[in-house]
């Protein structure tokens, strides 16, 4: 019986902002898509107090001036989701960054993560590094991350129209390529699945691996999808950079093997590259995310930008 594509709903996204101009194109990424999912948007800002604990920022820490800047911040960029008719919560919370935004993605029932990264700084500790990979691993949902070379979008530019899925072929490829197989279709998205072999493979082993390829390609295909795998040799990371710019692509989608460890075909070190250099929203997939199925269209109430002040 052939496979039936699963029409995806996205129902909320959590965007995590540091009010930077890396995380206003990150949430106009997530606009994009929560006019495409008809989603809503939980919009949240962590006060960290180790990021604000030098001689300088202490006292404006300990007086309260950044929260009330924050909750100012937060109201100027909820009066934009409302503009752009897009349900939403606005969510001001103390602590540090990692657990304060996987709890709030726990606690939302959030289907998408939204970060920005500008590539250096302290985000880097948020969003790339031991950190982010803290984050990307415990995430119970996708997430994406918008890095510095991604151009910013306006608010309803943004489509995922062509997708690349880097992959080492191994067995837990196969259920990470079907979650990501039925999130392009949920976009009406091409999609290419991507190997990378060295240099030095020899004409038996491009033979095996391109069968092996068209294999997983053939196993997670769907009907009527745009579906296709790509061989080619050279350096992981320049292979997919280069595809990237040669394609055109729209989004990099990263698979995650579990909550331990980044897929083998993605370690953290390839990952942080990636994502510093990519062109484009940089995805992460694990095998058993549980995207939502839509069987009934979804009704938000009307948006009401509040904030919400938890520790």
């Amino acid at each position: 019986m052939a496979k039936r594509p699963v029409d995806i709903r996205i129902k909320t996204i959590l965007v995590a902002t540091d009010f930077t101009d890396y995380a206003y194109s990150a949430l106009c990424h997530a606009i994009s898509i929560a006019h495409h999912h008809r989603a809503r948007i939980v919009l949240l800002h962590v006060i960290d107090p180790l990021a604000h604990s030098s001689a300088f920022e202490a006292p404006l820490y300990a007086d309260g001036v950044l929260h009330i800047a924050a909750e100012q911040q937060l109201h100027k960029l909820g009066c934009m989701l409302t503009q752009e008719e897009i349900g939403h919560h606005t969510v001001l919370r103390e602590g540090l960054a990692p657990e304060t935004i996987l709890r709030s993605a726990r606690e939302h029932d959030a289907d998408l993560l939204v970060l920005g990264s500008h590539g250096r700084g302290r985000i880097d500790r948020i969003v790339l590094g031991s950190v982010a990979e803290r984050i990307v691993r415990a995430s119970p949902c996708p997430v994406m991350v918008v890095g510095p070379q991604t151009s910013g979008p306006d608010l309803r530019s943004f489509k995922c129209e062509r997708i690349l899925f880097p992959t080492d072929l191994r067995e837990t490829s196969i259920s990470t390529a079907e979650t990501i197989a039925q999130f392009a279709a949920s976009h009406g998205a091409s999609l290419t699945v991507l190997h990378v072999l060295p240099r030095s493979a020899t004409h038996e082993v491009r033979a095996a691996t391109s069968a092996k390829l068209n294999q997983l390609v053939e196993k997670v295909r769907l009907p009527g999808a745009s579906l296709h795998g790509s061989l080619r040799s050279g350096a992981v990371d320049e292979v997919i950079l280069s595809q990237l710019r040669e394609g055109s692509y729209s989004v990099l989608a990263l698979g995650l093997c579990d909550t331990k460890d980044f897929h083998k075909g993605t370690p953290a070190g390839l990952a942080y590259n990636l994502i510093s250099k990519a062109a484009c929203p940089v995805f992460t997939f694990r095998k058993d995310f549980p995207f939502r199925a839509a069987t009934e269209p979804i009704r938000f109430p009307p948006a009401r930008p509040t904030v919400s002040r938890a520790s």
